[in-house]
């Protein structure tokens, strides 16, 4: 009788400490996915920033585009006025 409660017992002893193993690991897992989660949040927040960055960029492009098209063709349309309608 003995030996069946001394296995049982050094069989609870292993579970146990199986037990404080997996609960060892589950914490290590929950902080690494909480430093994952901070590492999603500033990238998320960066990728923000960049969106709107390319959105300004484009947007000023677009305007350098008309400025050019405007300082090529309104010399031309003047040069085409002066010679054409005012001779």
């Amino acid at each position: 009788m003995d030996d069946k409660i001394f296995d049982a017992l050094m069989s609870l002893k292993e579970d146990v400490s199986s037990i404080k193993t997996d609960i060892a690991n589950i914490k290590q897992q929950n902080k690494e996915i909480s430093e994952q989660a901070k590492r999603l949040d500033e990238l998320e927040v960066k990728s923000e920033q960049h969106d709107k960055n390319i959105n300004e960029i484009q947007d000023s492009a677009k305007w350098w585009n008309r400025t050019a098209w405007t300082a090529l063709i309104l010399p031309i349309a003047l040069f085409l006025i002066e010679n054409l309608f005012m001779k």
